[in-house]
C-alpha cells in the first residue's frame, strides 16, 4: 500500500491487492463507508487505487491506512459499522468536483 495523493480530508492509496479484483474493492468500499469519520470511498480496481474522503479532526491519513491494512490482512474480519451521518451539501459539491478531476488521473 502506497500513498499516491493526500490533501486535508482526502487520501488516495495505491493498493496492489485491488488490481483487477472487484471483490476486494467492494469489500473495502462497503466496510469503510460504514465507519465514523469516513465521508466517501471510491475504489478503482483497474488502476489499483482507493480514494477516501474523511472528516478532518475525526480521522487522519495514518488512521485510515491502518484500517485499510487491517482489512487487507484479515478480509473475514467482522467490522462493526458506526452510524453514518448525512453528508453535508457543501461536501457533496466538493466531492463531485474532486471526482471529475480524478477522472483525468485514472
Amino acid at each position: 500500500m502506497k500513498v499516491c495523493h493526500q490533501t486535508s480530508g482526502c487520501l488516495r492509496l495505491r493498493i496492489s491487492a485491488l488490481h483487477q479484483d472487484r471483490g476486494v474493492a467492494d469489500r473495502l468500499e462497503s466496510v469503510l463507508r460504514g465507519q465514523a469519520g469516513i465521508l466517501a470511498v471510491r475504489a478503482n480496481p483497474a488502476c489499483a487505487s482507493l480514494m477516501v474522503g474523511y472528516e478532518v479532526g475525526a480521522l487522519d491519513a495514518p488512521a485510515i491506512q491502518d484500517r485499510v491494512h487491517a482489512l487487507l490482512l484479515n478480509p473475514a474480519a467482522s467490522v462493526t459499522a458506526s452510524p453514518v451521518r448525512p453528508v453535508e451539501p457543501a461536501f457533496k459539491r466538493w466531492w463531485s468536483g474532486a471526482r471529475r478531476g480524478m477522472a483525468d488521473l485514472d
